[in-house]
Formats: structure tokens, sequence, C-alpha cells
């Protein structure tokens, strides 16, 4: 979390993601978000680093993260970061109908 005089002006959130079959834990990256006021700061940067920080304390091969092609900020945000665009997976969405 990023705090501006105790206001949240940025967050992310991870999981340590254990599959059965691979020999090291990954760090899945589920979200990242830096208010608009506070963009082009390097918080995002920062946010991302600290994630990846955790990730290795945790012993994770890997961290990943999706997002859409269309999504320069975080297209830009990610490589950036380090990160390495892949053209290897498919993500399927299932609709379950309308949440109440």
């Amino acid at each position: 979390m990023a705090l501006d005089a105790d206001v949240v002006i940025g967050f992310a959130s991870a999981v340590h993601y254990v599959h059965p079959d691979k020999s090291s834990p990954e760090l899945w990256i589920n979200e990242l978000s830096v208010a608009s006021t506070h963009q082009g700061r390097g918080i995002g940067k920062a946010l991302i680093a600290a994630l990846l920080d955790v990730g290795r304390t945790l012993g994770c091969s890997e961290a990943w993260v999706l997002t859409d092609r269309d999504n320069a900020r975080a297209m830009r945000l990610y490589e950036a970061g380090g990160g390495i665009a892949t053209q290897d997976h498919v993500m399927f969405t299932f609709r379950l109908g309308r949440c109440q």
C-alpha cells in the first residue's frame, strides 16, 4: 500500500501460488492500482518491486500478472518493472451469471 498523508494512493495484491505439479511456488500479482492524481511518480514501479521482493522471500521461481494488451499504461508499467510479455498463454473467462 502507498500512502500520502494517511490517504491510500496506491495498492497491490498478490497470491503465493503453490502448484502441486511444480517444483517451486509462484507469485500471482492479482491487481495493482495508483490514484490518477499520483501516477507517473514511480509509485507503481515501487509497488511491483515490493511484490517481487516478497515473492523472492517466499522462494517463488517467478511472478506473473495478466492485463489486456490495450491497457497501455499497465503494459508500460509491467515492462518497466522488468516483466516480459509472452504469447504463450490464453485466458479463458467463465461467465457464472449475475452475482448478488
